[in-house]
């Protein structure tokens, strides 16, 4: 098949150029100090350059070498075929030569009405094919001229692959990553062993369990620096989700001022009964060295929507300079109702009042170590309190206290081994000594002879006085 000459009216839109032999790309002063070289070309008087880089667009166009730099002489004045109203929108001209441009077409995208020396005008490369657009995770590359390159880059634990016979690229995560800094993550999964030197975490759970274990530090600084008398605290708040739910608490909680210390052991038994109703059971141990700051409490709220709060409530006057840490275990019946469990992670989150709706519930003080004294609260004389050997002492404290200063021996205090308080019924029961002596004076109601009562009385004995007969 012959080649077909193109018609006039199919060229005369079209604006061609006659081609340059390089391209600049970066800002240069055109004249008196335009390069030698250009994308690796060495230029010489009358060579055409098509100039892309200005910092002022204005001065974009294409350009004739006059002088050759060396030094600062170099100069490039505008062509006659474009100095002046003939450049048009959608013109075209070829670069030839080039390390980086050669045999490249570059198009005049700026919009008519142009006015060389005044209009910006912007070049872009050609080519026969479309633009188009990378996105990666809502950012957008876009290939917005011929030739853009997309780079990407290894990075730790990223390894990628390319193969050019099939146009094909991989990425892919290496078999052992390692990391350094801080890793964030929502879940991390691993079926092998996980070491590690130090985790910190404020919360933990058990795959295989119910349990979720957590740590927290408070240090009263939502109003002021510290916490003062009468403030509160909120540590761990449960939702009951449903009828018929157990939750099992129990944790430390230790404050320390200066060289003051409280340690608090608790534990609880929380059930959502018919909701709104809840039931529960409170008891701790206390131990410090003089001061005791706080006090744990559950609050409740029995209406919709019900739950508990465990809380503590600074009861010492003057202000608590040092911090509370708590450590808890929540073992709730289902390890699905741990999502009910929400902890308190503001570090500076003391509050002065119960929130609303709640109730305030002192928990019940079994036992506190003052120093060298040990204060037994429940302890009745019954069923609950103070046991030796395994044995409950059934003696109230008011009946120990008569011992109070007392000296009596081992052997002595046996003599009334077995004695109850209805001591007197038991003496009288007890059988007389044979033969016993009396001294001092005798006051009786009645003698006996064992058969028959004396009636005799004083006066009448006293004339038996001195008689021998």
């Amino acid at each position: 098949m012959g080649l077909t000459r193109p018609r006039a009216h199919q060229l005369q839109d079209a604006v061609f150029k006659e081609a340059c032999v390089a391209i600049s790309t970066s800002n240069v002063t055109l004249s008196g100090g335009a390069p030698a070289t250009v994308d690796g070309v060495s230029v010489a008087v009358a060579d055409r350059i098509l100039v892309t880089g200005q910092t002022s667009g204005a001065e974009n166009g294409i350009y004739r070498v006059t002088t050759v730099g060396s030094g600062s002489n170099g100069t490039w004045v505008r062509t006659s075929d474009a100095d002046s109203n003939d450049i048009k929108a959608g013109m075209s001209v070829m670069v030839t030569e080039g390390t980086t441009y050669a045999d490249t077409v570059w198009k005049l995208t700026t919009d008519d009405p142009i006015t060389v020396g005044t209009t910006a005008l912007t070049f872009e490369r050609s080519s026969a094919y479309a633009f188009g657009t990378v996105t990666v995770d809502g950012t957008s590359l876009v290939a917005d001229q011929v030739g853009d390159t997309l780079t990407i880059s290894a990075g730790n634990n990223i390894s990628y692959t390319s193969v050019t016979g099939t146009d094909t690229f991989t990425i892919a995560v290496a078999d052992a990553p390692t990391f350094t800094g801080n890793l964030t993550a929502g879940n991390l999964t691993t079926a092998g062993t996980m070491q590690a030197d130090l985790v910190r975490n404020r919360e933990q759970r058990y795959t295989t369990s119910n349990m979720m274990k957590f740590n927290q530090l408070y240090t009263g600084g939502a109003s002021g620096s510290y916490f003062t008398q009468n403030e509160y605290q909120k540590i761990v708040t449960i939702t009951p989700s449903a009828d018929s739910e157990n939750y099992q608490v129990s944790g430390r909680i230790l404050a320390q001022n200066a060289g003051s210390i409280q340690t608090i052991n608790f534990t609880a038994a929380l059930r959502s009964e018919t909701l709104p109703n809840l039931a529960w059971s409170i008891t701790y141990t206390e131990e410090h060295n003089g001061t005791a700051h706080f006090k744990p409490q559950l609050w409740t709220k029995e209406t919709t929507t019900a739950g508990f709060i465990f809380a503590i409530q600074k009861i010492s006057s003057g202000n608590l300079y040092g911090t509370v840490t708590v450590d808890l275990d929540v073992i709730p019946r289902a390890s699905s109702q741990l999502d009910n469990v929400t902890v308190n992670t503001t570090q500076d989150s003391e509050q002065t009042a119960v929130d609303s709706g709640f109730t305030a519930n002192d928990m019940t003080l079994v036992r506190s170590i003052d120093g060298d004294n040990i204060d037994i609260s429940a302890h009745d004389g019954s069923s609950n309190g103070l046991e030796l050997g395994g044995t409950l002492v059934t003696a109230t404290a008011a009946e120990i206290n008569l011992l109070d200063g007392v000296t009596a021996t081992t052997t002595e205090l046996n003599y009334v081994d077995g004695v109850t308080s209805a001591i007197q019924t038991q003496l009288d029961a007890k059988a007389p000594t044979a033969g016993p002596t009396f001294t001092g004076t005798l006051t009786y109601a009645t003698l006996n002879d064992g058969t028959t009562d004396l009636t005799s009385t004083v006066a009448e004995l006293n004339i038996l006085d001195g008689v021998t007969a």
